[in-house]
């Protein structure tokens, strides 16, 4: 079968064309369900860091439903941002894990009890679905949203 696709791409590339618009047909309405979950992030400071990118990233996995790389990517945002508040706050990042940082700020006032809350939930779960096991979509939700309240306090929204 290999040699007959290698034979005919015009016939390769629609077998893989059908096969992806069926599937991204079939996974539209979980994706729109998803989607409204989920509010727009206003923040009064653009990020400067990594963060961006990765909550963005994570925001269109939770949408495709990729759960783990979602759960993953909003560990990294997380950490991310607290490492450009704590250039910004401390002028330099310490070479500790994201546990010690989020203590670290917590002990200069830089987070309030609920924002250390959820940041230790995302770090937490991040490490879970990295080391232990698979998140379920209804749990990255929760990791998805306590990212989003932690990046949105850490940029002043």
């Amino acid at each position: 079968i290999v040699a007959f696709w290698r034979q005919n791409p015009d016939h390769w590339r629609w077998a893989v064309d059908e096969h992806y618009s069926k599937e991204c047909v079939q996974n539209l309405p979980a994706i729109v369900r998803r989607f409204l979950e989920l509010t727009p992030v206003l923040v009064e400071q653009i990020p400067t860091g990594n963060s961006t990118v990765y909550v963005r990233e994570a925001t269109r996995c939770y949408l495709y439903g990729f759960s783990q790389a979602c759960a993953a990517l909003c560990r990294a945002a997380l950490e991310a941002g607290i490492n450009d508040l704590l250039e910004r706050s401390l002028g330099s990042v310490p070479r500790s894990d994201l546990h010690d940082k989020i203590v670290q700020l917590e002990r200069f006032k830089l987070l309030d009890a609920q924002v250390s809350r959820d940041a230790h939930m995302v770090r937490k779960a991040g490490s879970l679905v990295l080391h232990v096991t698979p998140a379920e979509e209804r749990e990255v939700l929760q990791i998805l949203l306590a990212t989003r309240r932690v990046l949105m306090r850490l940029y002043r929204a």
